[in-house]
């Protein structure tokens, strides 16, 4: 009897759904805020290159200390304040796993990436969601009432925000990072499009942290590489509960090839830039839509189910928000002239 007795998960995920991309199968992908571009095809090859020098049968560098280095150097900070992930979302988890727990909470603006909330509630730890304020901005006010609370151990802000695209005002996050009680850490995922950043403020706020991707303008989605950049108490705590090996050594030495190449790779996000003004300046008028700093839109729609039809019938995949505080919203991810031209066409006819 015993062995046929039903198991039950444990209560903090109990109301959890998997997380689901609603990603449409289609021949021009706009849904994911991905680089449009793929890394050249030299690069690519060098770094294949490099992977046929490895030995698969031992284990990667558990700290990427190579990496690391080359990784301080472009970024201009100590190699001792950095830590890499599988994707940042493991930056997130090990975050919330060393400073949170049940009876805590974290504070994240809303609307933002769903990652924060869903990886904190699997913790059992209160998500506190804090409305944005006027053109999607930080609410200053009440962002800082939140993390005032002794029970809010981490903020998570997003800047430029995902999904609305917006960059939030520095000197109010600032005022935020010296009002929390806990660790802030801003997630600039998309800063390479926004150039706006706080990685000069490390060595002033001791519990600031700065999360970044390789994902975005490195091209480099399919390899799953993050990385958070902090003072030592932060960094340490992250490394207590960080699984070892969590990088492999493929993605490793393809990210020090990617570091060597930058400027190569990183020329896509000129044209990305250049994109997104000329698709804003298109379709600013005919919809609610704010300007956006990173690579996506985030549009006001009639209605967000019957708008991703009229665009996977075209061919073209896109995120509908059809519930929760983005309801009646799409994302629109900038892609090449040719697949931005299909797009604002669609937009135009109206959905």
């Amino acid at each position: 009897m015993a062995r046929n007795k039903k198991i039950t998960m444990r209560k903090s995920i109990a109301g959890l759904k998997p997380y689901a991309p609603n990603l449409e199968a289609s021949g021009c992908k706009m849904d994911a805020n991905e680089n449009p571009y793929d890394i050249p095809a030299d690069v690519k090859k060098e770094m294949l290159g490099m992977f046929m020098k490895e030995d698969f049968n031992r284990y990667p560098d558990p700290v990427a200390s190579r990496l690391k280095r080359a990784l301080s150097a472009h970024l201009n900070v100590r190699p001792e304040s950095i830590v890499f992930g599988n994707g940042s979302d493991e930056i997130i988890a090990c975050l919330i796993q060393a400073y949170a727990g049940p009876g805590d909470c974290i504070v994240v603006p809303s609307p933002t990436f769903v990652m924060y909330e869903l990886i904190a509630r699997a913790a059992g730890v209160r998500p506190l969601r804090v409305e944005a304020g006027a053109g999607f901005g930080i609410n200053p006010e009440m962002f800082i009432k939140a993390v005032s609370w002794p029970s809010a151990k981490l903020s998570f802000i997003a800047s430029p925000n995902n999904p609305t695209g917006v960059v939030f005002n520095k000197k109010e996050l600032v005022k935020i990072i010296e009002a929390a009680r806990g660790i802030v850490v801003i997630d600039e995922a998309y800063f390479d499009f926004s150039g706006e950043t706080l990685l000069p403020l490390l060595k002033k706020y001791k519990n600031l942290a700065v999360l970044r991707t390789f994902s975005k303008s490195f091209s480099m989605a399919g390899l799953r590489l993050g990385y958070i950049a902090a003072g030592p108490d932060i960094i340490e705590a992250v490394n207590r509960v960080r699984l070892p090996y969590n990088v492999n050594m493929l993605t490793q030495e393809a990210a020090i090839v990617a570091l060597k190449r930058s400027k190569k790779i990183e020329k896509s996000i000129k044209v990305v830039i250049k994109e997104r003004e000329r698709m804003y300046n298109e379709i600013k008028g005919l919809y609610d839509v704010p300007r956006s700093s990173a690579n996506f839109f985030y549009i006001k729609v009639k209605d967000a189910a019957k708008a991703r039809r009229a665009f996977a019938a075209k061919g073209i995949s896109v995120r509908a928000f059809t519930e929760g505080p983005c309801a009646g919203r799409i994302r629109l991810t900038v892609g090449k002239p040719a697949e931005n031209n299909r797009a604002i066409n669609i937009l135009k006819r109206g959905v």
